[in-house]
This record gives structure tokens, sequence and C-alpha cells, in this order.
């Protein structure tokens, strides 16, 4: 899901105030704080338009309101509260609504009853690079060239989508349950396309750097992660087995590239301003 917006330019910095957006608001809203000491995350957005958040932190209701276009790493500033109260939301709009005005509602709601004012920067932060582990090392052996043979999604001419190759794995990258905990797989993807995939569970943003051009179809194997967003599971599936490994080194030993520490340009939204809501 990813949102188009209007932004307002005030002497040469965007603002994303959510109170711009006025024109896009929910009929009915509730914000109630979640008080549950659950860990889950839910959020949904049903076809009518009706939007609802689950236990979600200020952090992760922003970046829904921006499509999860941003990792919460980019999302910089503000209070410590908006990472550890959670709150519960239940939106509808007065009629039928797209996702990209759902988001745009979402924001609006934000500015409303947590006078939240965002606005975009660019910050020099600590980034990795995807590199070779050698410059003559051979790729590891859960990194391939891609076979080329992969769905993509086409409108066809009645304008709904159907797959270009039917038969075919969708082209992407998709992370799921995996024998070590959890599983990143690739299919008929670029390395740069594999860097960005990196980026929400390293906590930093992932620039390619190998060289490696052309598109590649990779799983990799790791722990998985404590926090998660979804309806949720049977905690035992969290646990990970004796031999996972972290990211780190499941890039390294299963594709045969590592992540190198460095500094970068990174574009971030900053919380100028934002409060506690008021009660409903």
């Amino acid at each position: 899901m990813r949102v188009l917006a209007s932004r307002l330019l005030l002497g040469g910095i965007v603002c994303l105030a959510a109170s711009t957006f006025a024109q896009e608001v929910f009929d009915v809203a509730s914000v109630k704080p979640n008080r549950s000491g659950s860990t889950e995350i839910f959020f949904n957005i049903l076809p009518d338009g009706h939007y609802r958040a689950v236990n979600a932190t200020v952090r992760e209701i922003i970046r829904s309101a921006y499509g999860f276009d941003y990792q919460m790493f980019q999302i910089v500033d503000g209070p410590a509260w908006i990472d550890t109260e959670r709150f519960d939301i239940d939106a509808k709009p007065s009629g039928a609504a797209s996702p990209e005005q759902v988001a745009l509602m979402v924001r609006s709601l934000l500015g409303d009853r947590f006078r939240l004012i965002l606005r975009t920067a660019t910050r020099d932060l600590p980034i990795y690079a995807l590199v070779r582990t050698r410059p003559d090392a051979p790729l590891g052996a859960q990194l391939r060239r891609a076979s080329g043979n992969c769905q993509t999604m086409q409108l066809g001419a009645n304008g709904i989508p159907g797959p270009s190759a039917p038969d075919a794995p969708r082209c992407g990258v998709r992370i799921g349950p995996g024998p070590n905990g959890a599983r990143l797989t690739v299919v008929g993807r670029t390395v740069e396309q594999i860097a960005a995939g990196l980026r929400p569970h390293v906590e930093r943003w992932v620039v390619d750097a190998t060289g490696l051009t052309g598109t590649f179809d990779a799983e990799i194997d790791f722990a998985r992660e404590q926090r998660r967003i979804g309806p949720p599971i049977d905690p035992s599936a969290l646990e990970a087995p004796p031999s996972a490994v972290s990211i780190y080194t499941a890039v390294q030993e299963q594709l045969g590239l590592r992540l190198e520490s460095r500094r970068g340009p990174v574009e971030v939204l900053v919380i100028d301003r934002i409060e506690r809501p008021a009660s409903n």
C-alpha cells in the first residue's frame, strides 16, 4: 500500500503536518489506551475503508499512515511514550474509501487527536552497505541468478490485476516462517531490492555496494524477531531453535555477502510536536 499525498512547502522545508489533510477525515473514530500488556500489534483495513489498529504504538500508527513505506528508525525525535504506550483505534469513513484515502484519514486523525506535526528531513545516520565478502569470492549457496520465470501482477483489459505467468512463483521479497525461525525469500529481484528487504530486520538503512547486476533468487534463514505486527499467534512459534543464527551471520554464510557499517544520508520523518490524546 502506497500513499499518494499533497505536500505543503514552507520556506524550503516539506512539512507533513497531519492536520493539513483535513479534507480526508473519518466519520467516526475511537482512540483508546490499550493496557493489556501484550506485545502483539494488529492493523487491518477492510474493503469499505474501516481502519483498525490494536495495541499499536504511536510510531507504528504513523508508519501505517504512510503505507509502511518508512521504517521505525526513520521516524525520529518525539517523546519516549510513543514507543511504550499503546492504543486501539477503530475508525470508519462516511462511505467507501481506498487504502490511499484511509491513509490520509489516519494522518488527519493523528493531527486531530495527537496534535501530531511531522516534517521530512535528511539526516546523516549509521547505515549498512551490503558488500561482497571478497571481490573474488563466490556467491553463497542460497543466492543464485534468477531463473527469469516469476510472475508479476499486471492489470488486464478489465482493470483487474492478474499474474503475468500464473504457474510461476511470485516475484518479490517476502518474510515468513522458516526452519530456523524466519525465512526471507527473494524471487527475481536485484541486490538493491534485497538490500531494501533487509532494512526492517537490521533496523538501519541498507544500500547495495556489491556491484552485482541482474536479478537473483535467494533464501535467508535466521532467528525470528521477537517484535512483530499481525494477528496473535502461539508464543511458542517465536522460539528460535538452537541452530538459528542472526540475520547478520545468515547474510554472510548463506549469501556470501556481509553488512558493513557506514554512515550516509537517510530520509526521515521528524516529529516536531505530539501530545497524548484526550479521552473519547
